[in-house]
């Protein structure tokens, strides 16, 4: 980015701000959260722009070199959005999705690639710029979380399960992205586990006992994008308060075996320490079980 233009963005917001550019966000969740719908969305307000994962995370290396390569990112991309109208994003042919997969039962591929996107509409200097990665984030919550403004986003943790296993994830096959090089202690966890559906529900105690240190009105909740039509994104951008975008939720999706989420839910109900009660009463997670 020119020197021009971030002292400009830097004067907007005056010497006092907490973060550098309070306009840079970071977004974070439960992988099938709706992060990429959130990203979608956030497209769709005026002066705003969320990117699905287009930091190049596995180049960066250790800890420091990701956290200075997201800095880079946003400052590079803040260039390119305003003088060229691109950005890089995981995105399909057509630009910025609201779903990364195929939505046929038969081959839930998936529809997206990481590339240059083209973002067709006027921003102004001080945009805002929301960069959404689930497991590298939520890792690294602390020290991002220090920089910019930090949002997570969850869901009821029994169509998360569901959706976890119509697909071929890192999260499915009871993995976390990059946590051996990130998280030891997650990594090892997981191995000692023998069981794929017990790795599971460890990773999602993982991400709700993370997002268990954040402030409420930081937290995103997919029933209540749902239900607003998008307008719950005004606690990231307040012009989402304009939102009237037609959604239907998917927490009952047919594309989910009920077999497994029957017996997931049963174990999940079991434990009652499992950090999901944070977030969900038993009676939410029952009612998807039905």
């Amino acid at each position: 980015m020119s020197p021009s233009i971030l002292d400009k963005i830097r004067g907007m917001f005056g010497s006092g701000s907490e973060f550098k550019n309070p306009r840079n966000i970071i977004i974070t969740g439960v992988p099938r959260s709706g992060t990429t719908l959130t990203c979608f969305l956030l497209t769709e307000i005026p002066n705003a722009v969320g990117l699905n994962e287009p930091v190049k995370i596995g180049r960066l290396g250790g800890k420091e070199d990701i956290l200075e390569g997201v800095e880079q990112f946003f400052n590079r991309n803040r260039h390119t959005l305003i003088h060229e109208g691109f950005a890089l994003a995981r995105a399909t042919e057509e630009g910025i999705t609201d779903n990364n997969f195929s939505k046929d039962p038969a081959d839930r591929k998936t529809l997206v690639r990481k590339q240059k996107v083209k973002i067709d509409k006027e921003l102004q200097d001080d945009f805002y710029l929301c960069v959404k990665h689930n497991a590298t984030f939520t890792t690294l919550m602390e020290d991002l979380r220090k920089k910019y403004p930090f949002y997570a986003q969850v869901r009821n943790p029994i169509p998360v399960l569901g959706s976890w296993n119509s697909l071929d994830l890192p999260a499915s096959r009871g993995e976390v992205r990059i946590a051996d090089k990130l998280n030891p202690k997650l990594y090892n966890e997981l191995l000692a586990i023998p069981d794929v559906y017990d790795k599971q529900l460890h990773i999602l105690n993982w991400y709700y006992e993370s997002y268990t240190r954040l402030p409420a009105e930081n937290i995103i909740r997919y029933e209540e994008l749902v239900k607003t039509n998008g307008k719950a994104l005004k606690i990231i951008v307040p012009a989402a308060a304009d939102l009237e975008y037609p959604l239907e939720s998917k927490n009952k999706s047919k594309l989910y075996d009920s077999d497994i989420m029957k017996r997931l839910g049963e174990k999940l109900l079991s434990n009652t320490n499992h950090a999901c009660w944070e977030f969900y009463t038993p009676e939410q997670v029952e009612g998807m079980l039905l």
